[in-house]
């Protein structure tokens, strides 16, 4: 009876050192929007309780290889274009997420506060091996978007970038049903200490759906603004032949 007791604990300690509690992972996130190509980075950090996926503002690219200027660039006093990052946290212990949105503008943030809901994961089959890593292949609807992801169920994970939650590994590769973003693991690495992942923000806190239709009407005013500078059409004509903002975070429903 010692003896299974002892198996038993033996299995169970083995199973919480596979986890990996501190870790880092860094991704690319390739966009491709009405003909435009851009890419932006991401890097995840893990420890024992929260994780904090940050991830830059999109840069232009000419080509998948070859990246040019910033995207979206914002002009300010200085003339400096703006660099600041987006922040998705998550605490795994208390089962909340945090964000901190923002589209083009650095200076108008909002820190969203969420109870955490998993999304419905569903296991397709067998996935591609890309890299090193054998994957899985799982699909799920995230903010009215199909999305599918590529896992390595072999690295047990606590946390995975953006808003991919409860997915037993690490994801590799995840692309909307749509092909417009596309997010790439580049690196993994458990070798980091206990980061610090703490959270304070002066900034608007906001829910999820009034920052979309912040968004969308901030979108809608200086679309407006910058066609009134060469068509003659009156404003109501404008904002009918103005196509829907789409972004990361949501698709604008008509």
């Amino acid at each position: 009876m010692k003896k299974i007791l002892l198996i038993l604990l033996i299995s169970v300690i083995n199973f919480a050192n596979c986890q990996d509690k501190n870790f880092y992972s860094s991704y690319t996130l390739n966009r491709t929007l009405n003909g435009y190509e851009s890419q932006a980075k991401g890097i995840l950090y893990v420890n024992k309780t929260q994780s904090n996926f940050i991830l830059s503002t999109f840069e232009k690219s000419d080509n998948k290889s070859k990246v040019t200027q910033q995207e979206p660039v914002l002009i300010i006093d200085d003339k400096k274009s703006c660099k600041d990052y987006q922040q998705y946290f998550y605490d795994y212990e208390k089962k909340v997420a945090q964000f901190l949105l923002f589209e083009d503008d650095c200076y108008n943030k909002n820190f969203i506060e969420e109870v955490k809901i998993n999304p419905v994961w569903k296991i397709t089959g067998k996935g591609i091996k890309i890299n090193k890593y054998s994957t899985v292949k799982a699909q799920t609807i995230i903010n009215n978007r199909l999305w599918t992801v590529y896992y390595d169920p072999s690295i047990k994970v606590k946390a995975n970038p953006w808003r991919f939650l409860g997915i037993n590994g690490l994801i590799v590769k995840a692309q909307d049903e749509k092909k417009e973003y596309t997010f790439l693991l580049s690196e993994f690495s458990r070798n980091i200490s206990n980061k610090n992942l703490s959270k304070k923000y002066p900034y608007n806190r906001i829910s999820f759906n009034e920052y979309c239709k912040k968004t969308i009407k901030e979108y809608r005013k200086s679309m407006i603004e910058e066609i009134k500078k060469f068509s003659l059409n009156s404003e109501d004509e404008i904002i009918k032949i103005l196509e829907p903002y789409e972004s990361l975070e949501f698709i604008e429903k008509k």
